[in-house]
């Protein structure tokens, strides 16, 4: 079944070193990573850090988790920027232009011998996490997420037009981004910052009383701040040797 590409970059570690870093990265994250508790007294939220390439049998032990805890009635919410409306070939070109401008790089597989924007992400023996090496069911579970169209026309909203120059007209999508200095502002914002709103706004006024969110691990970093944007009650719960869950 065709990859799923959950996040845009692999933001958790360094990719930019090499792959001698992104491995340390990933091993120090499957090492040391635990799943966060927030509620509002009304609702509970898990969030599972995700690092989205990892060793086959890590993501395996994730799936078993995901599967437990819709068993135990949790509500699975996950990431994966897709488009919401129809865009004909030209509309999509120029969104994935847009994108590339902000944050460098657009999603597409690692592994992919055509994708050259970061080779230090294609390491043997690892693969890229999936909807099915996770078990997402993509039937029931929500997608709790941004389409990119939606994603770039709120990114304009706020902080004005993408206008494009010359060479990103011109680039190749999936060559290493040269035409200008990212400004990591700029992309926080549009990889980070709204989606984080989304996804807190999703939680917040859902139906659902349990939920479990599997998103990229930096998502979790200010997670309580954007919930408490939505209500002033959520907070993190400490976890205690009864109810901790590492991943």
């Amino acid at each position: 079944m065709r990859k799923t590409i959950f996040i845009l970059c692999l933001m958790l570690v360094a990719s930019s070193c090499g792959k001698a870093i992104t491995k340390m990265g990933i091993r120090f994250h499957n090492g040391s990573t635990l799943v966060s508790r927030y509620s509002n007294g009304d609702k509970e939220l898990l969030f599972f850090p995700m690092v989205h390439l990892n060793k086959p049998e890590v993501y395996k032990k994730i799936k078993s988790k995901v599967d437990s805890l819709r068993m135990e009635g949790y509500a699975i919410y996950y990431e994966g920027i897709d488009f919401k409306k129809q865009l004909d070939s030209l509309e999509r070109d120029k969104m994935y232009r847009k994108l590339k401008s902000v944050i460098g790089i657009i999603p597409f597989d690692y592994y992919d011998k055509r994708n050259k924007q970061d080779k230090s992400l294609a390491i043997k023996g690892y693969v890229v996490q999936s909807t099915d090496n996770i078990g997402i069911n993509v039937k029931t579970d929500l997608r709790a997420d941004l389409g990119l169209d939606s994603l770039i026309y709120l990114y304009e909203k706020e902080k004005g037009e993408i206008k494009l120059s010359e060479c990103q007209l011109k680039m190749k999508l999936l060559e290493k981004y040269k035409c200008a200095k990212v400004d990591k502002n700029n992309s926080s914002f549009l990889i980070m910052t709204l989606r984080n709103r989304y996804l807190s706004y999703l939680a917040t006024h859902s139906k659902d009383k349990k939920i479990l969110v599997l998103y990229g691990a930096l998502h979790g970093v200010n997670l309580e701040k954007f919930l408490q944007q939505q209500d002033a009650a959520w907070k993190q719960v400490p976890n205690t040797a009864d109810n901790i869950i590492r991943l």
